[in-house]
């Protein structure tokens, strides 16, 4: 935490405050902090949804100790009006249309998945399982198309005291989650500064 503290002052001349949107929103899933379930009480995280008619994605709160049988919570990050403190990054601070053109091209989808898949079988130690509180492993996702897009997730390894597999995951849809995967990695995302 000290360190990580450090760093960020030690940058303070590249950190901007940034509307929160779908984008940012997007970016990140699976890390985004917690929140208390109204029903059980448990954990919830952000998760995302298809994209609605006006080309925005929908996000909502659900709980990971019952998904499916608690409610789940909408989150709205334009109505919100929130905003995230973080280091300038091109995948997020470039014009929607103009750093969307570039992460569709077709030389940058082949680098994009060549770069993911070399991180495949590490730890992110920013996406956390809820439940074990271990870093989350990449790893392909099963009967996955290959596609750079909904072909990877994170997986928690830890397994339950009956002895059953843990089914917390944190699947990889969107080029902001793709960036990010790769900025924690690497240090940069999809379009390199």
């Amino acid at each position: 935490m000290q360190q990580a503290a450090k760093e960020f002052r030690e940058s303070a001349d590249s950190v901007i405050s940034a509307t929160l949107t779908d984008d940012e929103t997007s970016a990140s899933v699976g890390v985004i902090s917690s929140k208390e379930c109204p029903e059980c009480k448990g954990v919830m995280r952000v998760r995302q949804g298809g994209l609605r008619d006006n080309g925005r994605r929908t996000f909502y709160w659900q709980c990971t100790d019952r998904p499916g049988v608690c409610p789940t919570v909408k989150l709205d990050p334009e109505r919100d009006k929130a905003t995230v403190i973080r280091r300038e990054d091109p995948n997020l601070d470039l014009p929607t249309q103009e750093r969307r053109a570039i992460w569709e091209q077709k030389e940058v989808l082949v680098e994009t998945a060549t770069r993911l898949r070399k991180g495949l079988g590490e730890d992110d130690k920013e996406v956390i399982c809820p439940h074990h509180l271990m870093p989350l492993k990449l790893l392909p996702r099963q009967n996955a198309d290959g596609r750079l897009l909904l072909t990877y997730e994170y997986v928690c390894l830890g397994v339950d005291p009956e002895g059953r597999a843990c089914n917390y995951k944190v699947p990889l849809e969107t080029f902001p989650q793709v960036s990010e995967a790769l900025r924690r990695r690497e240090g940069q995302g999809i379009i390199r500064e």
